[in-house]
Protein backbone atom coordinates (compact mmCIF):
# COMPACT_ATOMS: atom_id res chain seq x y z
CA UNK A 1 0.00 0.00 0.00
CA UNK A 2 1.31 3.41 -0.85
CA UNK A 3 1.32 5.43 2.58
CA UNK A 4 2.85 8.77 1.05
CA UNK A 5 4.40 10.82 -1.39
CA UNK A 6 7.61 12.79 0.13
CA UNK A 7 9.83 15.90 -1.18
CA UNK A 8 13.63 14.53 -0.95
CA UNK A 9 16.23 17.64 -1.15
CA UNK A 10 19.38 16.24 -3.71
CA UNK A 11 22.37 15.77 -1.21
CA UNK A 12 20.40 15.63 2.20
CA UNK A 13 19.84 12.96 4.12
CA UNK A 14 16.67 12.62 6.25
CA UNK A 15 14.99 10.28 8.98
CA UNK A 16 11.56 8.77 8.52
CA UNK A 17 9.82 7.22 11.26
CA UNK A 18 6.51 4.75 10.61
CA UNK A 19 4.20 4.56 13.22
CA UNK A 20 2.38 1.03 13.10
CA UNK A 21 0.62 1.55 16.16
CA UNK A 22 -2.81 1.88 15.16
CA UNK A 23 -2.22 -1.38 12.61
CA UNK A 24 -0.87 -3.65 15.51
CA UNK A 25 -3.36 -5.11 17.74
CA UNK A 26 -3.22 -4.28 21.66
CA UNK A 27 -0.07 -6.26 23.09
CA UNK A 28 1.15 -7.03 19.69
CA UNK A 29 4.34 -5.35 19.03
CA UNK A 30 7.23 -5.62 15.66
CA UNK A 31 9.62 -8.51 15.45
CA UNK A 32 11.24 -7.14 12.29
CA UNK A 33 11.43 -4.25 9.70
CA UNK A 34 13.31 -3.33 7.01
CA UNK A 35 13.47 -0.65 3.79
CA UNK A 36 14.94 -0.55 0.93
CA UNK A 37 14.85 1.01 -2.67
CA UNK A 38 16.17 0.35 -6.48
CA UNK A 39 17.04 3.72 -6.97
CA UNK A 40 20.74 3.97 -8.25
CA UNK A 41 21.30 7.19 -6.75
CA UNK A 42 19.76 7.26 -3.65
CA UNK A 43 19.64 5.01 -0.43
CA UNK A 44 18.57 3.97 2.78
CA UNK A 45 20.79 3.66 6.02
CA UNK A 46 20.18 2.87 9.50
CA UNK A 47 16.82 0.88 9.76
CA UNK A 48 15.53 0.07 12.73
CA UNK A 49 12.38 -0.32 14.48
CA UNK A 50 10.92 -0.07 18.40
CA UNK A 51 7.85 -1.75 19.17
CA UNK A 52 5.79 0.38 17.08
CA UNK A 53 7.67 2.14 14.37
CA UNK A 54 9.97 1.60 12.17
CA UNK A 55 12.93 4.22 11.34
CA UNK A 56 15.12 4.70 8.80
CA UNK A 57 16.92 7.19 6.51
CA UNK A 58 16.79 8.49 2.63
CA UNK A 59 20.20 9.42 1.21
CA UNK A 60 20.52 11.10 -1.81
CA UNK A 61 18.86 11.37 -5.09
CA UNK A 62 19.43 13.21 -8.63
CA UNK A 63 16.88 16.38 -9.72
CA UNK A 64 13.59 15.17 -10.94
CA UNK A 65 13.98 11.64 -10.02
CA UNK A 66 11.24 9.76 -8.62
CA UNK A 67 11.90 6.31 -6.63
CA UNK A 68 10.26 4.32 -4.33
CA UNK A 69 11.03 2.94 -0.36
CA UNK A 70 9.65 -0.76 0.12
CA UNK A 71 9.04 -1.51 3.56
CA UNK A 72 8.43 -4.84 5.19
CA UNK A 73 7.41 -5.43 8.97
CA UNK A 74 6.59 -8.36 10.85
CA UNK A 75 4.95 -8.41 14.33
CA UNK A 76 4.73 -10.60 17.05
CA UNK A 77 1.91 -12.99 16.02
CA UNK A 78 3.75 -13.51 13.03
CA UNK A 79 2.10 -11.33 10.36
CA UNK A 80 3.74 -9.56 7.65
CA UNK A 81 2.76 -6.13 6.21
CA UNK A 82 4.13 -4.75 3.29
CA UNK A 83 3.83 -0.47 2.60
CA UNK A 84 5.65 1.62 -0.15
CA UNK A 85 6.76 5.68 0.06
CA UNK A 86 7.32 7.80 -2.96
CA UNK A 87 9.90 10.37 -3.17
CA UNK A 88 10.74 12.93 -5.80
CA UNK A 89 13.73 14.77 -5.79
CA UNK A 90 14.07 18.74 -6.30
CA UNK A 91 16.80 21.21 -6.26
CA UNK A 92 18.25 22.56 -3.16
Amino acid sequence: MLITRKPQTVGDRRKYIVDYSQWLDTGVTLTAGAASTASLTASIDTVSFTASTLIFFVNGGIINEIFTVALQITDSTGEIKHDTLEFFVIAP
